[in-house]
């Protein structure tokens, strides 16, 4: 009975040992396939974003007397009336450059903006809308207004993980107002809670940078600089089943780098050779 005991005892650790090794095989292809996932996902919203909108073109406008000539105008050339005075009045007008901006004016994107821990693009996609929902199948004419533009936020949360947040710019002014996603908003859907940190860097093409606005002013002082050329994004996820009760758990860290397509390219340098 002792001896039978004994390897009754080894049998038993042998295979204790075995199913947890196995387990823990498991948690490592599962934390993995979430990577994977995670990492395609935001992968998939990023490759579609679009460059920021040119900024509005300036305009030419003539002041001063002369009802043809005090008329604001597109034209480079001032434009003179039909008799002497309109046109002395128009020539003499001072021409101001006034932006054509105004009060209706619709912003249509953002491009791409974020810091180390947001990400936010303006992105164009067929919208998931149009497949029939069967309450519209038998009435077109009741389908909702669409847009394939919209305003996707990616951001890391502490108490529910990653967050996504999607917004129909079209439709919706909290387009251009950037809501903060929370969950329960209308717009915020939980993407994974296993996520522990996640960071954003932004290739401009010779360096990485921690924030980045598509918005703001390239080389020239006028043209958007676009989107950064490439996006890093580090992930940070825990491994299923680690850590002692309490405790914190085991955290992987996987790195992935998107390229844009919509991006700027880096400036040529020419070179001579004799």
């Amino acid at each position: 009975m002792a001896i039978a005991s004994l390897l009754l005892y080894a049998l038993y650790t042998a295979v204790d040992i075995q199913l947890r090794h196995t387990q823990e095989a498991r948690d490592v292809v599962e934390q993995s396939q979430l990577a994977r996932a995670l990492l395609r996902r935001i992968t998939n919203d990023i490759t579609p974003s679009l460059a920021p909108s040119l900024p509005q073109s300036a305009t030419q406008s003539q002041g001063g007397g002369g009802a043809a000539g005090g008329g604001a105008t597109a034209a480079a050339t001032p434009t003179t009336g039909t008799t002497g005075a309109t046109a002395g009045a128009a020539a003499s007008a001072p021409m101001t450059t006034t932006a054509a901006t105004g009060a209706n004016v619709v912003t249509f994107n953002l491009g791409v903006q974020g810091t180390d821990t947001t990400l936010t693009l303006y992105v164009s996609r067929w919208p998931r809308e149009l497949n029939f929902d069967p309450q519209f199948a038998g009435d077109q004419t009741s389908q909702p207004t669409l847009s394939d533009l919209r305003r996707v936020t990616y951001v890391f949360d502490n108490d529910n993980g990653l967050l996504r947040q999607e917004v129909k710019v079209a439709t919706s002014d909290d387009a251009l107002n950037q809501p903060a996603p929370v969950l329960d908003d209308g717009y915020t859907v939980q993407v994974a809670d296993e996520v522990k940190s996640i960071q954003f860097r932004y290739w401009d093409g010779s360096n990485w940078q921690t924030s980045w606005d598509g918005t703001a002013a390239g080389s020239d002082g006028m043209t958007p600089q676009g989107p950064p050329m490439a996006i890093e994004i580090t992930v940070g996820i825990a491994l299923p089943n680690s850590g002692p009760e309490g405790g914190d758990p085991v955290v992987k860290t996987y790195r992935h780098v998107v390229a844009l397509p919509t991006a700027n390219g880096v400036t040529q340098t020419s070179t001579t050779t004799p």
